[in-house]
């Protein structure tokens, strides 16, 4: 019973129309600035959850969560050092590769990346690049991309100009043979002549036909190369395109210092590659990528052999203490190990420091908004002494004016809360759609992709997250309506009465 009187004090005292103007103004100003803080609140932690989301699934997931290197130039027993890498549950699955520095050049541009020769089927249960690419990575193999039928196709290649070349020769030479041919049929009866013109069509054809099949024949041995979009725009080059690897040697690869200076003198290797399919990542990662054959790769870098060990675990926030805790004293050759955390742990962290930034300008603007309250609250208390006294009087216990006046301030927060949190999880839903959508609108992106990986704002709504913004909120409400609260309480009747 006391409960509801006080609820229902609670709410005649907030929705009196015979407050003064500057109470009512007060009471708005505070329940806006709720209202905008949940809202802030609860927008910013569904983006923050968004990019968390996308970095798991667009960069996370095309990378290793961890790697071996080789202190030397190769792993001498790769099979033994993931057998041992296997016992360890936590530890999915591993593949070997080889990874060397390297520089394409195509159409007088240059671009230095990293290549990494894998085993494309080992490779696809260790990362999910797969996806990104227009092109199945089995077709690295020379043996696959002959087999797997519309999965392998490439165009005639744009970047070379050997088989224009070629095929011109073989017209001067037709078109000679058409001559002498010409010349000699004057001698000779008209059937004759037909006949010698007839042949040497049919030899100018057949020069024609093995020529291009010589041509087709060199771009089936070349080493197959996927490579990022980002390189792919620098180049000017794409699915089908002649590139020129400049692959340092084994040597130029392990030294840094003038140890082996003569060696590092030396020019580095150069192939040419043949590219079959495009990464489409976004961020970092496409100017930087690039992958073949291992088989292929081996021979090129004159490695030996492979140089590193693909490793996907279970728990990638725990990657570091899995590999640790699986290869401590286990293998006998030395390796280096580095994780996810090394090349994207920044990026990781930095969302996690604006998610907590967010929070507190999220209890910055609350913490505003609740002074309003105090505020609102301390002169409606001067403006209801009259009727407090009253109530007192009457017998109401002082508790029950504590408790109705905290009413006040927690329905107060109530209002706040609901006004922000709608519109808030409404935004939260349709942000990545909208965002998507902006450089159709605007005719530029919101986000540079070449930065961020992606160019829209994400957006991934957390039960859990908009709970604890409400309850937050509630609480400080609440908090901010103690003191005026009391004070309501302390009023003496008698003194107030006149009496």
């Amino acid at each position: 019973m006391a409960d509801n009187l006080g609820m229902m004090l609670s709410l005649r005292f907030v929705r009196s129309r015979r407050k003064g103007a500057l109470t009512r103004f007060i009471s708005f100003a505070s329940t806006c600035g709720i209202a905008v803080g949940v809202f802030a609140a609860i927008v910013g932690f569904s983006a923050m959850n968004g990019f968390e989301s996308e970095l798991e699934n667009r960069v996370l997931s095309v990378i290793p969560s961890a790697r071996l290197t080789a202190s030397d130039s190769h792993f001498k027993d790769v099979e033994g050092i993931e057998s041992v890498l296997k016992q360890d549950k936590r530890i999915r699955s591993t593949a070997p590769a080889a990874e060397v520095r390297a520089i394409l050049s195509a159409n007088r541009a240059f671009a230095p990346l990293l290549i990494t020769g894998i085993e494309p089927q080992a490779e696809k249960e260790v990362v999910e690049i797969q996806r990104f690419i227009n092109v199945d990575m089995n077709c690295l193999k020379r043996d696959e991309f002959t087999s797997i039928a519309g999965h392998c196709s490439v165009n005639t290649p744009k970047a070379d100009t050997t088989q224009d070349t070629t095929l011109a020769k073989v017209n001067r030479s037709a078109e000679t043979n058409t001559q002498t041919n010409d010349s000699n049929s004057a001698k000779v009866s008209d059937v004759d002549t037909k006949t010698s013109i007839a042949a040497a069509g049919d030899s100018a054809s057949e020069q024609s036909n093995s020529a291009s099949d010589q041509v087709n024949s060199a771009y089936d041995k070349m080493p197959r190369i996927i490579i990022g979009s980002s390189i792919a725009k620098k180049l000017g080059v794409g699915a089908g395109d002649v590139v020129t690897m400049m692959v340092m040697s084994n040597v130029q690869q392990q030294h840094d210092d003038f140890k082996d200076f003569e060696s590092s003198l030396k020019a580095p290797n150069r192939n040419k590659a043949l590219v079959i399919g495009v990464i489409h990542l976004g961020g970092q990662l496409d100017g930087s990528l690039a992958l073949m054959d291992l088989d292929e790769l081996v021979p090129i870098s004159k490695l030996g052999g492979p140089n590193a060990i693909h490793i996907r675990t279970s728990v990638l926030k725990d990657t570091n203490r899995i590999i640790y805790d699986a290869t401590y004293g286990k293998i006998s050759e030395n390796a280096m190990l580095s994780t996810w955390i090394n090349s994207q742990g920044k990026l990781y962290h930095d969302i996690q420091m604006v998610r907590q930034i967010m929070f507190i300008a999220m209890f910055l603007v609350l913490a505003v908004a609740c002074f309003n309250i105090v505020s609102n609250l301390m002169m409606m208390t001067s403006e209801k002494r009259r009727e407090i006294a009253i109530l007192l009087t009457m017998g109401m216990p002082r508790s029950q004016i504590v408790r109705t006046f905290s009413l006040m301030g927690i329905i107060t927060g109530l209002y706040g809360t609901l006004f922000g949190l709608i519109p808030g999880i409404l935004l939260s839903l349709s942000l990545s759609p909208i965002t998507s959508s902006w450089k159709e609108w605007f005719g530029f992106d919101l986000l540079n992709e070449d930065v961020y990986f992606i160019n829209f704002i994400p957006s991934d709504l957390s039960f859990i997250d908009v709970l604890i913004v409400a309850l937050a909120s509630l609480l400080m409400s609440w908090l901010a309506a103690i003191y005026p609260a009391m004070r309501a309480s302390r009023v003496q009747p008698a003194q107030e009465l006149n009496l």
